[in-house]
């Protein structure tokens, strides 16, 4: 029989949030996940995340929006994006006839904005989002990009037409996976573990640190397929290794 992959992200409410396996796709690199259906089956994934979604459209920041690094990559895309009002209009009755749930991650500048979206979007496509304007976290994810700038020998000026931005990648991995491992030992919320995830042990060593779902980002750059990829090296792992149930590594490296 094959090994039980299904995660609970959100025990303490009703109906919950319960996903099929634990992978899922970061915000902002996997679109709307309708450019990826001609790639892959993405109703194998645990969840889809869909890109920062503002009140209002956004432009985003001036290019060059993306610098490759060794090990990762930076970008500063600054929230480039079509909007709530398009997001329910366009793409909200395409992920209703979906299986596999589509999570809506929001940004605002001031709390009133989190709260007005959170309500926009309540009972549309994202039962996550509507805890942000409740008193209180179904699960925490960490980490995001970090901090991080190149510099154009050539041109004498910064890489990034927005000067810094995130860097992701391999390279913020074992920073990642440290705090995974602290925060999965403070807190008694799921944890989503991503940075740096390009395969199944990289996301089989979050699971064991304490992460009860990963997300796999930047490595869709280089691999589209990268998610389904990580998904099937955790299920041949499990297989391999006798395990019955994804619940059984959770954290194991904790104990």
């Amino acid at each position: 029989m094959p090994a039980n992959l299904t995660v609970q992200l959100a025990p303490a409410r009703k109906p919950g949030l319960r996903l099929a396996n634990p992978v899922m796709t970061a915000s902002g690199t996997f679109g709307y996940g309708t450019e990826y259906r001609q790639i892959f089956d993405i109703q194998r994934l645990g969840a889809i995340i869909c890109k920062g979604t503002t009140l209002k459209p956004r432009e985003g920041n001036p290019q060059p929006r993306l610098v490759e690094t060794a090990s990762g990559v930076i970008n500063s895309i600054g929230l480039q994006n079509i909007g709530v009002k398009a997001v329910i209009r366009e793409m909200a009755p395409v992920w209703a006839g979906w299986q596999v749930p589509v999570i809506v991650n929001i940004a605002g500048d001031t709390v009133e904005e989190y709260a007005r979206l959170a309500r926009e979007l309540d009972g549309v496509a994202g039962r996550v989002a509507a805890a942000v304007a409740e008193a209180g976290a179904d699960a925490v994810s960490l980490i995001n990009s970090v901090r991080a700038m190149a510099i154009d020998i050539a041109g004498r000026r910064p890489a990034i037409g927005n000067t810094s931005g995130g860097l992701s990648g391999p390279a913020i991995k074992p920073l990642a996976l440290s705090m995974v491992y602290d925060v999965a030992g403070a807190v008694d919320i799921p944890v989503i573990g991503c940075g740096g995830i390009a395969n199944g042990a990289d996301a089989l060593e979050f699971i064991m640190a304490g992460a009860s779902a990963v997300q796999v980002g930047s490595a869709t750059f280089a691999n589209p397929r990268a998610s389904l990829d990580v998904l099937e090296g955790i299920r041949r792992f499990l297989e391999q290794e006798g395990i019955k149930s994804l619940k059984e590594i959770i954290g194991i490296a904790r104990r």
